[in-house]
């Protein structure tokens, strides 16, 4: 089979672009790779430094702030829904971890539910839970579409999978989400900068 002289001029340039395209994506993804683990060992750092440190009660100024961010980041909720999410999640040891998680599991919706069945703030699957979610007197599935409830039942999974990862949030977030995804990893933890830089900034 004899093929032409510009046929196979052609194809070795098309050979050689096919080439190119696939360095340049190549090179791109690195660097964006690199970038995107760069941001998220700064987000792990400020995580470290800002956790277990907001005390409500000796700054009553905080619940406001954190209303207004909540109200703002969620087009599905009243303010008054707003707000009990605020109390709720005050009532926990990891207020801004829960809140900045929960922005990216249900966008604050209480009664959000997922295709495979995980159900409101924190996207919780019941069958998956249910023996730790009997420890808080949670045993039927609609119970988690109470605000309170949910809350405290995310922190309890949350801190159980932190504790089975040695205190690794990274890997705690693979955990809960179910799978290596750098993308949710990064959206819970700029959440969590966004909101705790915020809180910084409103220091007397």
């Amino acid at each position: 089979m004899s093929i032409s002289k510009g046929k196979l001029v052609i194809s070795c340039a098309a050979l050689t672009v096919g080439l190119i395209s696939s360095i340049v994506f190549g090179l791109v993804y690195v660097i964006e790779l690199n970038k995107t683990q760069n941001e998220l060992a700064v987000a792990v750092a400020v995580l470290d430094s800002y956790r277990d440190k907001l005390d409500p009660i000796k700054r009553p100024e905080i619940k406001p702030i954190l209303i207004d961010w909540v109200y703002k980041n969620s087009i599905r909720i009243s303010r008054q829904t707003a707000t009990d999410i605020v109390s709720a999640a005050l009532k926990t040891n990891h207020p801004i971890l829960i809140l900045a998680l929960i922005r990216v599991e249900s966008e604050f919706s209480p009664t959000a539910v997922s295709s495979v069945g995980a159900k409101g703030l924190g996207q919780i699957r019941f069958e998956v839970h249910k023996k730790a979610l009997a420890t808080l007197n949670i045993t039927d599935a609609r119970d988690l579409f109470d605000i309170d409830k949910n809350i405290v039942a995310t922190e309890l999974i949350l801190m159980d999978m932190l504790r089975m990862n040695k205190g690794n949030i990274v890997k705690t977030l693979d955990s809960y989400v179910g799978g290596t995804i750098v993308n949710y990893r990064m959206k819970v933890l700029s959440s969590f900068m966004e909101l705790s830089i915020l809180i910084r900034s409103k220091e007397v």
